[in-house]
């Protein structure tokens, strides 16, 4: 296959309606009460010349034009209104909705609708899912595509693209849906859900601004939309990427105190020592309610059998081998057997009777027995702080991760009913933010991943790992699959836009193993149990890691310069697996993205910036493949050679293009100048 290098060059943007502010009173049909704004010109502009980013004519046909539509409101009185002002240069907006009436109104959605035209065949969409499992990548244009907060599109040679997005995710969700309507135009809808809130009356409220680029890259433009989401939300202070060892795709829960232990000090012995930071206690530590398995979620204490000595002594251990301390909890989820539930119901999000209009704790859609946290209470809020207190200033942790997080951000009736859900669940990160100090590494996982820019220091952007290729539920939320290397690595080499921008990307822990342990038999063996409830098919890969497969996703993690946990007992592995782990820690230190490049769906790669060069290519299909690339666009000119980094393989060439060896299923390579 042949590869179009991106072109360098970006594209003139075409906007109508720059500058033209409008109001309009006319109602649209739909739930409520719709008032909109519309943009009374069409009228195009020019994206002027920047600094970073020069715009000389446009590479590719006519351009990308766009049309402004309608900004619909809906909402219970015609007394809202809309106000819609394009940027001068076109390249996005501002709304506001003003309530001119006399009493509250609540306020569903407000839509921005406009159609992107163009001559180049933009056939990839890029799509971001609201959390961790959902849909993230590129595929070929469907019927109607749905994205959270942002939203791509290129064509399959990588050389002409459009970003489109919101920028301020602290107080609404936000979606984007798009039509491809014919060849040349989609048809876009982007879309703020105020879930209802009341705006008071003659109150103004200013949504999110609009994002709008085109460009020849898609990595460019998805970059560029990071950096301008982190500078309008906040940045973290960089660090160097994460590493160190987890417990929980070994002993999935079981692991005691002498466990922990035992594996810190193998780790301390290892040609590994000095390259991990931080020692992780995953799951499983925590007390469990005396008539349930489950580990009771909400009494964040030490397990009495399986920690007896507590959690300040199991961090004091971990410290005296010379490792950091990291301790997994779920702070926004509440188990119903918890003594928080039974003690403070009126903590948790609510719902109200239909019949007798009374309130009670509102359960998890898919999980009848998990409550969330309502982070407007102020008992809950305060709660929060003495948990986190206790774990970083009593028991001594230098690190958190805090999973289950959308538990925080679900919809329902709050103390708070003037806030959105995540204003309620950025203010329960925030109260655990005020508690962690300088120095202190906040994971996040599990979360609403736009709603947490600037307040973790990393963020777990895929599914579940796992002993073995795939593992396919057959249920929708997880439309990659879970538990497996295929449906982590999918999303890890997709989310790479945001590593280093908004966080450090964990794309989840490093397994390299051929053999599965007996605690992941027997995990999936109760896992299996309760899916067949709900799907009785499906399709699943046997445990174990092939070489390929195995070497793709440590390959992936290293090339990806993000965070880097083991999760394997080092002495369980053969010296060939220790090995393959070892060459994931020495990081390179460089920018990385996505090479813009879409011919064959199965078939991605990643290169870093800069020289000398450094390139990695995955197969997650099924069949061989012999990927071939333009070599400009890996920055390579005359004669070069590369080597393999894991194999030590030479591949020498010249010429304007470069034919990578064959590449087997299920597996990726990683090229470097020699």
């Amino acid at each position: 296959m042949k590869a179009t290098p991106p072109d360098v060059i970006e594209p003139v943007l075409s906007l109508g309606g720059a500058g033209n502010r409008a109001r309009s009173d006319s109602d649209i049909g739909g739930a409520g009460s719709i008032r909109s704004a519309i943009n009374s010109t069409d009228a195009p502009a020019v994206v002027p010349s920047s600094r970073q980013h020069p715009v000389p004519p446009a590479p590719f046909g006519a351009g990308v034009r766009c049309r402004p539509g309608r900004v619909e409101v809906e909402a219970d009185s015609e007394d809202v209104i809309a106000e819609c002002e394009w940027e001068a240069d076109g390249t996005g907006c501002k709304i506001s909705i003003t309530n001119h009436g006399i009493a509250p109104v609540p306020v569903s959605e407000i839509r921005l609708n406009f159609s992107l035209t163009t001559k180049a065949d933009l056939d990839r969409v890029f799509f971001q899912s609201w959390a961790m499992s959902g849909e993230t990548g590129l595929r070929e244009a469907g019927s109607i595509c749905r994205s959270s907060g942002v939203m791509g599109w290129s064509n399959r040679q990588g050389s002409a693209a459009a970003v489109a997005g919101f920028l301020d995710h602290s107080a609404a969700n936000t979606r984007i849906e798009a039509v491809r309507t014919d060849e040349e135009t989609w048809r876009v809808t982007a879309i703020v859900c105020r879930e209802g809130v009341r705006l008071a009356p003659g109150s103004t409220l200013d949504i999110s601004p609009f994002w709008l680029r085109t460009g020849s890259q898609l990595s460019v433009l998805l970059g560029q939309y990071a950096e301008a989401v982190a500078a309008l939300m906040g940045e973290r202070k960089k660090t160097a990427p994460e590493s160190g060892w987890c417990s929980w795709y070994h002993f999935y829960g079981k692991e005691t105190f002498e466990d922990v232990v035992a594996c810190a000090k193998e780790l301390a012995n290892s040609p590994l020592a000095r390259s991990l930071k931080t020692i992780q206690i995953d799951d499983g530590w925590n007390r469990a309610a005396a008539d349930n398995p489950p580990d009771a979620w909400g009494d964040w204490e030490a397990h009495p059998e399986k920690f007896p000595l507590g959690m300040e002594a199991a961090a004091r251990q971990i410290h005296d081998l010379g490792f950091r301390a990291g301790l997994w909890l779920a702070p926004f989820a509440v188990a119903k057997k918890s003594r928080l539930y039974c003690e403070h119901p009126g903590w948790l999000v609510q719902r109200q009777d239909p019949e007798s209009g009374t309130l009670s704790p509102a359960p998890m859609p898919d999980n009848p027995e998990i409550f969330g946290l309502d982070c407007t209470h102020p008992g809950a809020l305060a709660w929060l702080g003495e948990t986190f207190r206790r774990v970083f200033s009593e028991w001594g942790f230098d690190y958190v991760k805090i999973d289950f997080l959308q538990f925080g951000a679900r919809e329902g009736i709050r103390h708070d009913r003037s806030a959105t859900s995540i204003e309620a669940y950025r203010r329960g990160l925030e109260a655990i933010n005020c508690e962690a100090g300088p120095g202190k590494f906040i994971l996040g996982c599990g979360a609403p991943l736009l709603a947490s820019v600037g307040l973790v220091d990393g963020m777990r952007v895929g599914p579940d790992v796992g002993g073995r290729w795939s593992f396919d539920p057959g249920l929708p939320d997880w439309p990659v699959g879970n538990c497996s290397v295929r449906a982590a690595a999918i999303p890890a080499l997709w989310s790479q836009w945001m590593q280093d921008t908004w966080w450090q990307n964990d794309p989840d822990c490093l397994v390299v193993r051929a053999a599965s342990p007996g605690y992941e038999q027997s995990f999936f063996e109760r896992l299996v149990e309760d899916l067949s409830a709900k799907n009785p098919i499906r399709i699943a890969t046997p445990l174990g890691l092939t070489d390929e497969e195995a070497g793709l996703w440590a390959r992936l993690i290293w090339m990806t310069g993000g965070m880097a946990l083991l999760s394997e007992v080092w002495g369980e592995l053969p010296g060939g697996r220790q090995g393959m782990l070892a060459k994931c820690f020495s990081p390179h230190g460089r920018k990385v993205s996505a090479f813009d490049w879409f011919e064959i769906p199965d078939v991605a790669a990643l290169v870093a910036a800069g020289s000398p060069a450094l390139v990695g290519v995955f197969n997650f299909g099924d069949s061989p493949v012999r990927p071939t690339f333009e070599a400009r666009a890996l920055g390579l000119s005359g004669h070069w050679t590369l080597r393999e980094r894991w194999t030590g393989e030479i591949l020498p060439g010249e010429g304007s293009s470069v034919e990578f060896p064959e590449l087997p299923p299920h597996s990726g390579r990683v090229w470097e100048s020699a």
